[in-house]
């Protein structure tokens, strides 16, 4: 392992043994999901099956942990929509999808960052 992968994990074993005081803090940046061309976003959230056919929709605010390679280490629901389900499917969607930041082609840096995911009917849309 090279040195700045082990002092990124350092850092971030460190920040969860100082206590969830450190993860609790709002994190100033946002992230999404990256482009794979132009501004073209192939979405990585699924709309729960039975959340559409209940007619549920709503937003989630996500608590990321980026790693060094974009991806995240540790996802949080920070606000919820009111449905579990659609939390779920936030978290889940987050964890597969490489992160960039709002521009959607730079790739995120590593460290907190929040992501907000709308679930409408119709077409999803990741808050950008």
């Amino acid at each position: 392992m090279n040195v700045s992968k082990s002092c990124f994990y350092a850092a971030v074993l460190a920040a969860c043994l100082a206590g969830s005081a450190n993860a609790e803090q709002a994190p100033g940046r946002s992230v999404v999901p990256c482009a794979l061309s132009g501004t073209e976003v192939a979405s990585p959230f699924r709309f729960p099956a039975i959340a559409q056919k209940n007619r549920r929709h709503g937003s989630v605010q996500l608590r990321v942990l980026v790693d060094d390679e974009g991806k995240a280490l540790k996802v949080a629901v920070s606000a919820s929509s009111g449905s579990p389900d659609l939390d779920r499917a936030a978290r889940i969607g987050a964890r597969n999808a490489p992160l960039c930041l709002l521009d959607g082609k730079t790739q995120a840096a590593p460290g907190y960052a929040q992501m907000q995911v709308n679930f409408r009917m119709g077409p999803l849309l990741v808050g950008r």
